[in-house]
């Protein structure tokens, strides 16, 4: 079933009332809200009494959500609840997240029932500049998942993944976002964090402006030997571009962190700052060099520049 509008979000509303405004579970396999550029719903939180704008329970296979308006200001806590019994090929892009201060846009999972193969891709997220709390997409007890091509501003945690209740997290993509405006752009664990989490990749994400880029929780759940970071850009994060309080070495070489000297802090050079614990050499740009000599041949006097990366 494909539920569409004609005139797309910005004509046609639904607008929410108490309680949870569209609940998609068992038996609802192959359902897609919106679908297509034009064709989705613009979805309200009433003032009082909305909880969740969607929620996703008892494992619906290969839903999709896409090309919707979600906005949460009101009462609604969250825009996106994937609750109990998870869900399965989970696919949510192209949507539009307006949220608020403490209001989460994404979250889900639960052992007793996990997130497999979800793909949260090309949405934008925008909560209220200056917000310490509230995430846009948060992943708990979850596997074979993807998070791509976001734009993210404005939250406490831009992207967040923990295992807790006896699930885990493992086998995560996060590519291609760009994240700012947050207390955390992406954080690895949590503190009610209590399971394993393993085999992440981050790359070619863009994170600036926040307060930490990465953090990464000190749990020994967190399996830090198989969390992979490079080719991000961080830079103009205030506190740090990467913190890692785990007590294993964070393997981040190869990313770029503002500046050709380097990261800043443990790093001699004036990008941003790496705690301890975090393999940053070498970065992307360490080996460029600028060399503008004396050229005397034929006569001719005159100055050139070479430009040497990464050799």
């Amino acid at each position: 079933i494909t539920l569409m509008s004609t005139d797309g979000p910005d004509e046609t509303i639904i607008q929410l009332g108490s309680g949870v405004g569209i609940e998609i579970t068992t038996g609802a396999d192959g359902f897609v809200l919106g679908g297509s550029e034009g064709h989705g719903f613009k979805i309200l939180s009433a003032e009082t009494g909305t909880t969740f704008a969607v929620q996703i329970v008892n494992n619906p296979n290969n839903v999709e959500i896409s090309y919707n308006v979600i906005n949460t200001t009101g009462s609604a806590s969250m825009a996106i609840n994937i609750g109990a019994g998870g869900a399965t090929n989970l696919t949510i892009k192209y949507n539009e997240f307006i949220t608020e201060e403490g209001d989460n846009a994404i979250v889900g999972g639960s052992a007793a029932g996990p997130i497999v193969n979800p793909t949260v891709s090309d949405n934008t997220f925008t909560s209220t500049p200056g917000s310490t709390s509230g995430i846009a997409v948060q992943f708990t007890d979850t596997e074979n998942a993807t998070i791509t091509g976001n734009t993210i501003n404005n939250y406490g945690t831009g992207i967040c993944l923990h295992g807790q209740n006896d699930g885990s997290v493992t086998n995560v993509t996060i590519s291609d976002n760009t994240i700012s405006g947050c207390k955390k752009g992406i954080a690895i664990g949590h503190s009610s964090t209590t399971d394993t989490i393993s085999n992440v990749t981050m790359e070619l994400n863009t994170i600036s402006s926040n307060g930490k880029g990465l953090w990464i929780d000190s749990d020994s759940g967190i399996r830090v030997g198989t969390l992979t970071v490079e080719n991000n850009t961080f830079s103009n994060n205030a506190e740090y571009g990467l913190e890692n309080t785990h007590t294993d070495e964070i393997n981040a070489t190869l990313n770029w962190w503002g500046d050709d000297t380097g990261p800043s802090e443990i790093g001699s050079g004036y990008g941003d700052a790496v705690s301890t614990n975090v393999l940053y050499a070498p970065w992307l740009g360490m080996y460029e060099k600028s060399i503008e000599p004396t050229l005397v041949k034929g006569g001719y006097t005159g100055l050139f520049s070479v430009t040497v990366k990464n050799t």
